[in-house]
């Protein structure tokens, strides 16, 4: 064998290894990697508001064709979307896929409803799922509405912080009920812990604070739990008071959501009940 025909053999054994190798490969059907029923919470936000929470959500995936799937977002917090042609990809195999597309989505109140164009980014990562969210924009809707879907469980530092609007009822051993209107309450995240901090300031009360406040989750419920101290008294003069802080937050139903003060030292024993929205008529 000449050293032409030897060079000519390599090559051909070569290609055809090359070949197998390509072969070999499996092709990852990136529509069936993400087709599921997604099961979390949302959170939108738009020129007028930011956060608002919505538990108890569920996004479907359907494949329709190699690449492409079928996204629906059928909430009765914010209406339904349908991207029927969504795209999807991967650039990597390490099971990171993007899901992008546009659609239709019908919102509105009651029977008054309107359909808009939307568009949908999502992401979904096998390997950590919680990562994984898909994102509805609607463009036309309140300056830019955007609703952000997040599968699992709702997590109290999405959850409790913010600032809770409502009124309250003192009770003690000199009198009863003692309501007051217009009451807030404001929870914020410690930084690098799970923990919360708990302030009430009220001009009927004093001043709460709360601090290293426990919460533990049950669904779209949080139990609170934590003392800390009051500033109270008339005029300038204020005494601090040891007080405890007992609450529950529900995020699916804020006729549920409570949060109790007492203060031991006070008035035989002062109790401040603390509800969300706006005192009922037959409580006055």
């Amino acid at each position: 064998m000449n050293k032409v025909t030897k060079i000519l053999s390599v090559m051909l054994l070569a290609t055809a290894a090359v070949s197998c190798s390509d072969n070999d490969e499996p092709v990852i059907d990136v529509a069936s990697e993400v087709a599921a029923t997604y099961q979390g919470y949302s959170v939108a936000s738009s020129r007028y508001f930011e956060g608002q929470l919505a538990p108890s959500q569920t996004v479907t995936v359907a494949k329709t064709a190699a690449g492409e799937v079928a996204v629906t977002y059928a909430s009765d917090d914010f209406g339904t979307f349908n991207i029927t042609s969504a795209k999807v990809s991967s650039t990597s195999a390490s099971g990171v896929y993007t899901v992008t597309g546009s659609g239709k989505c019908k919102m509105g109140m009651g029977g008054n409803v309107s359909e808009y164009d939307c568009t949908l980014e999502g992401t979904v990562d096998k390997a950590n799922p919680e990562v994984t969210e898909f994102t509805f924009n609607i463009p036309a809707v309140m300056g830019g509405l955007k609703i952000k879907f997040v599968p699992g469980e709702l997590p109290a530092a999405v959850a409790l912080p913010g600032d809770y609007d409502g009124y309250t009822d003192a009770s003690c051993a000199y009198f009863p009920s003692n309501p007051a209107d217009d009451q807030e309450l404001t929870i914020t995240a410690q930084e690098g812990s799970d923990k919360f901090t708990v302030k009430y300031v009220s001009s009927t009360w004093g001043e709460f604070t709360i601090k290293d406040v426990t919460a533990t989750a049950n669904g779209n419920k949080f139990t609170l739990a934590g003392s800390g101290s009051t500033l109270m008294g008339m005029g300038d003069t204020k005494t601090e008071y040891a007080c405890t802080l007992e609450g529950t937050v529900d995020v699916a139903d804020e006729a549920n959501t409570l949060f109790t003060f007492k203060v031991p030292a006070v008035m035989g024993g002062l109790t401040i009940e603390f509800r969300l929205g706006t005192r009922p008529a037959e409580a006055e």
